[in-house]
């Protein structure tokens, strides 16, 4: 993109190398217009400006520091913190390591690589350790929770989505356990009689709403990455949009 500098000397942009073109063309700007390419400070004449030059574009923020990016591709580190911004390119156990470094993570983008690369480990850790100490699993399940509900919400963010889904059916899930220990509470009380049927009612509802959650979540955990920059950050795979477009 580019600007340039009106008879008052104001910042006019940004546009296109075409709408310059136009403006141009119309009279609006003339060849000694001043004119700057996003991303630099330098002023140069209009009749003087290469529109061959890559342009160098905003990519988006980063998932870590939050600074904005202007760049003529979206690069492997942040150019501010120094932090990767390409998981996705990584195999799986690079990307599973990468998304547990990101542990309480919930900001940027991850691909289906970094999610299903850090799910296929911790499920091998976990039953890999219950293997040699029963029991162990459940401790190993909280360990991993958080980065498993990080890099959730950061795959359905490269999909351009919230993820206020996940923690609705993280909590509907958490509290269709607690009814469930209501009901069995209850039902192993005497003289109850038909007091448990509104607690039923709220239990099968509770459990209608994290399985349609759930759904919602796996089904776009299988999503592509969605091509280019959008509001929660930039793409590893696709920068600046499909390259087959």
């Amino acid at each position: 993109m580019y600007y340039y500098l009106n008879s008052a000397s104001e910042v006019c942009g940004p546009h296109t190398a075409a709408e310059l073109q136009a403006l141009l063309a119309a009279g609006t700007i003339t060849p000694r217009t001043p004119v700057a390419r996003e991303g630099t400070e330098r002023w140069v004449n209009m009749e003087m400006m290469d529109f061959t030059e890559p342009v160098v574009e905003p990519v988006g923020y980063c998932p870590h520091c939050g600074t904005w990016i202007s760049a003529a591709t979206t690069p492997a580190v942040c150019p501010y913190c120094g932090k990767g911004l390409h998981p996705g390119t990584q195999e799986l156990w690079g990307s599973f390591v990468y998304a547990f470094k990101q542990y309480v993570t919930f900001r940027g983008r991850a691909t289906r690589t970094e999610f299903w690369g850090f799910y296929l480990f911790q499920f091998l850790i976990s039953a890999g350790a219950d293997l040699v100490l029963p029991g162990v699993a459940g401790v190993a399940g909280l360990v991993f929770l958080l980065p498993l509900l990080a890099v959730t919400f950061r795959r359905l963010h490269d999909t351009g989505r919230s993820g206020i889904p996940v923690i609705v059916s993280f909590v509907s899930f958490a509290l269709t356990l607690v009814m469930a220990v209501i009901f069995l509470v209850l039902g192993s009380s005497s003289g109850v009689g038909d007091s448990i049927v509104p607690l039923y009612v709220v239990g099968g509802a509770l459990l209608l709403v994290t399985i349609v959650s759930a759904l919602y979540v796996f089904v776009h955990m299988l999503l592509p990455s969605a091509p280019g920059p959008n509001k929660y950050g930039p793409s590893a795979l696709y920068p600046h949009g499909n390259p087959l477009s």
